[in-house]
């Protein structure tokens, strides 16, 4: 027995899957409720894409362990056989069941590092699903919790920037993954430099805007922009952006006057544009009311020329504010 053992470990150290079929199904005959056994085969069988082979041996390991408690048959059995599940998820995943992959690969989550594809396949299906928010979480915690794989995570990311360029969560999460590796700064000269001799992607001219404004750099983020709008006046997108740097600086009628250009820019698609708008208008009625309450305190502390001038920002924002609402 101890020899069928050796050897279908060996095979598997080999990827000689044919070899690991052979050996774990002989031993399979003698100990039939071995989860070890049986999750090797499943694992051989899904890389021979003998599918339905690999869904019996997962099938049989969940009558033998229906716990789904992965931390505690980890803990008994060792990591190494936790894979079914992974197995389990990318059938699923392959077959479009879409919601069970997804339990699986949730259920996987407890065991950290390992299993990277937990998180990518699980982004795969959320893009599917048209859920980009969702699917740049699973990137960035893929850069997190699996660092070995941060080239995989930081391609998904990238991915999603021609998928949903609007996606500020998508930019953040690059910023973050550039910052760790330290190289914001080299990326960012090395893609104006690219924008300056007309080299740049639209992909990699989104992304530079971006990161200089995940810098604090929002002077720099308006430069580009601008002279971007100069060369592509009818990139919505764009419009956008200067929008959002706009009420970085508190220049909300600049910036609901971007918003209003990409919506004229692209009536057929208005809508892709509403959570911007939403977002902006939320923003726009904290900053009121924090310059009210500003006025008020200080003409409470006799304070006139500080109260002056928070009214006189509060005046700048107000005559906007109304007649964009009802133009929606």
């Amino acid at each position: 027995m101890s020899t069928l053992k050796d050897n279908r470990k060996k095979a598997l150290m080999d990827n000689d899957w044919d070899m690991v079929i052979k050996y774990g199904e002989m031993e399979i005959e003698q100990k039939p409720q071995s989860i070890k056994i049986l999750n090797d085969l499943s694992y051989a069988h899904f890389k021979k894409q003998n599918y339905d082979q690999a869904l019996i041996c997962c099938n049989k390991i969940h009558e033998v362990i229906p716990t789904e408690d992965l931390k505690v048959l980890s803990d008994k059995y060792g990591i190494h056989y936790m894979r079914y599940n992974e197995v389990l998820g990318e059938i699923y995943y392959l077959q479009g069941k879409d919601e069970d992959a997804l339990e699986v690969f949730n259920r996987l989550k407890v065991l950290g590092p390992y299993y990277s594809k937990k998180y990518s396949l699980s982004a795969k299906i959320l893009i599917r699903k048209k859920n980009y928010k969702g699917a740049v979480k699973e990137y960035a915690d893929m850069r997190t919790n699996c660092p070995r794989h941060y080239k995989v995570a930081t391609n998904g990311l990238l991915d999603l920037v021609d998928t949903d360029p609007l996606n500020e969560e998508v930019y953040t999460a690059l910023f973050d993954a550039f910052n760790v590796a330290k190289d914001v700064q080299n990326i960012i000269l090395n893609y104006d430099a690219l924008r300056k001799k007309g080299k740049a992607s639209k992909k990699y001219l989104y992304i530079l805007i971006h990161l200089y404004c995940c810098s604090g750099k929002y002077e720099d983020a308006m430069k580009v922009s601008q002279e971007e709008i100069d060369k592509q006046p009818d990139n919505p997108y764009l419009h956008v952006f200067l929008s959002r740097i706009y009420q970085q600086l508190m220049e909300y009628p600049k910036a609901i006057s971007c918003i209003k250009e990409a919506m004229r820019l692209d009536k057929q698609h208005g809508e892709r544009y509403r959570s911007a708008f939403d977002e902006l208008i939320k923003n726009l009625s904290i900053y009121e009311k924090k310059l009210i309450e500003s006025i008020n305190t200080h003409i409470k502390n006799k304070r006139c020329l500080d109260a002056i001038h928070s009214s006189e920002k509060l005046l700048e924002i107000t005559p906007e504010k109304k007649p964009i609402k009802q133009s929606l």
